[in-house]
């Protein structure tokens, strides 16, 4: 091995083991949020419809003395699978991702501004929702990720099933606080294992 050669892997190494320096902002602009899904049905035709079937069956299914009766199931099973598959076909699962706090902090800000009680909160959340959704995927697996618009996001409240409304909401909700799941992720307990 010639000098040259020496002194360069001597470059090299010391190169690798200088600290380098970062920027901070840039740093924190790049770090990751909460991501999670869930999966809304549409139909709640079909699922009130499955409601009377279940009932239906369980009535069916004992007699008097409290046997067991499997006479007269089988229509309403099949009829219970068709309502299942409807409803399958009625889902979307939603991803949506925290973001980060100044976003939600500057729509809160607005709507203390401009609006009032019921029609506040309401218009809260459909403005963090509309922020926060990363994609829509399709019960075939197709995928809506565009972004999305206050506009669209009311029309969802309008359309979507109540309860299911309110779980997206829930899911919103618990992103946009993890900051409580981080603070009890790294509590003395992480810090002593590093």
């Amino acid at each position: 091995m010639d000098d040259n050669t020496v002194q360069e892997a001597i470059e090299k190494v010391d190169e690798i083991l200088t600290p380098k320096k970062f920027n901070i902002v840039d740093a924190i602009k790049g770090r990751s949020y909460p991501e999670d899904s869930i999966t809304l049905y549409f139909d709640e035709q079909a699922a009130y419809e499955l409601y009377l079937v279940n009932e239906q069956m369980s009535s069916i299914a004992q007699d008097e003395d409290g046997a067991q009766s499997p006479e007269g199931l089988e229509p309403l099973e099949e009829q219970a699978e068709a309502l299942r598959q409807r409803i399958i076909e009625s889902s979307y699962k939603f991803t949506l991702r925290g973001r980060d706090r100044i976003v939600y902090d500057n729509i809160v800000d607005d709507m203390e501004k401009n609006y009032q009680g019921d029609h506040r909160a309401r218009e809260e959340n459909i403005r963090c929702l509309a922020k926060s959704i990363v994609s829509v995927e399709d019960h075939e697996g197709n995928v809506d990720d565009h972004e999305f618009t206050d506009d669209e996001v009311r029309a969802l409240y309008e359309t979507l099933p109540r309860p299911e409304w309110d779980r997206l909401i829930h899911l919103l909700w618990s992103l946009t606080f993890a900051n409580s799941y981080f603070d009890k992720a790294v509590d003395a307990g992480f810090l002593s294992r590093r």
